[in-house]
């Protein structure tokens, strides 16, 4: 075995028998809510109350039998939006394919699945997916049925990211439906719509660097998490095979680095549309390629980046069979 598989499926069993142990010993051990009360001071009483509530919640997301295919239908429709995103960058800097690519973002690859045979199906079956993806983050950030909430600021950081994750899919999922039902296109440039308004009111320029600035530390997060193989906790390594366990690790550092890089220069972008009050300056993942593209030996780099992406769409493809999704309590 690989030394990296031996490390990983270590780490794994040893997660799993502390995990096994605590239950035995809660469901042992635990004091009766009377016994609790007479000898827990009202701190602790209060965190044990947040556990309860926490166990509650993942009760209750539990007994909703959608919630895990929903998750992983999100997550296989995400794969398949990074994908085209990154074939059609390759196609539109080699020029293969007769031209038929283009640098652009998620509103780029929905209009592309749109102009295939049997369209309308297809952008149908892409809406749903990404409306599956969007319920499934946005059930992460009400319900938490992760225990995020244990992480103190960190926590509250994942919750507000995989809101808004929910609402940005959501509206990809309104634009491939509305492409499918009533023909309109999926433009980009919904960055410069939103900053412009923001840019409006009296304390907008702080706030559009507030989410620049967010939006950075949300890439960096994203080169951490690549660089230090964070994303395996999520994942059931132990019913991979050597060799899918080998290749879904390189995919999903290679595809969150790329990720990481592109992001970063979305929130640049972002701080700088506050910094000058110009919204032109906001741009999303098409707008960042674009730029990756003008710089010295840009077709090389955005080939790179590109491969980055598509190995991003398999990652996701992993995680939409492999990744624990957290249903019971």
């Amino acid at each position: 075995m690989h030394f990296l598989d031996r490390e990983i499926v270590a780490r794994c069993d040893a997660r799993r028998a502390v995990r096994d142990v605590s239950r035995r010993t809660n469901e042992q051990d635990a004091p009766s809510p009377l016994e609790r009360n007479a000898v827990c001071s009202p701190s602790e009483q209060e965190e044990s109350s947040m556990a309860i509530t926490h166990t509650d919640a993942r009760g209750a997301v539990a007994r909703r039998g959608w919630v895990e295919p929903m998750a992983r239908a999100g997550y296989l429709t995400k794969g398949v939006v990074y994908v085209l995103i990154g074939v059609l960058a390759i196609l539109a800097v080699t020029g293969a394919g007769s031209g038929a690519g283009e640098i652009g973002g998620p509103e780029t690859a929905v209009r592309t699945i749109g102009e295939q045979p049997f369209g309308q199906v297809l952008l149908t079956i892409v809406g749903i997916g990404l409306f599956a993806y969007a319920a499934w983050r946005l059930v992460q950030a009400i319900m938490d049925p992760e225990r995020a909430a244990f992480d103190g600021a960190k926590g509250v950081a994942k919750r507000i990211g995989w809101g808004v994750s929910g609402v940005l899919h959501a509206a990809l999922g309104v634009a491939a439906l509305q492409m499918a039902f009533e023909g309109r296109t999926p433009r980009e440039g919904g960055s410069q719509s939103w900053v412009s308004e923001v840019l409006s009111w009296s304390a907008g320029p702080v706030l559009v660097v507030i989410a620049g600035a967010a939006v950075i530390l949300f890439a960096l997060y994203e080169i951490y998490r690549a660089w230090t193989i964070d994303f395996t906790r999520h994942l059931k390594i132990t019913q991979m095979t050597p060799t899918e366990r080998r290749w879904s690790i390189r995919a999903g550092r290679i595809g969150l680095f790329a990720r990481g890089v592109v992001f970063v220069i979305v929130g640049a972008g972002i701080v700088e549309a506050g910094l000058n009050a110009r919204p032109g300056e906001a741009q999303g993942v098409g707008g960042a390629l674009r730029d990756i593209a003008q710089q010295p030996y840009g077709a090389i780099l955005l080939i790179v980046v590109a491969i980055g992406l598509v190995a991003y769409g398999v990652f996701q493809a992993v995680e939409s069979r492999y990744r624990r999704i957290p249903t019971r309590a």
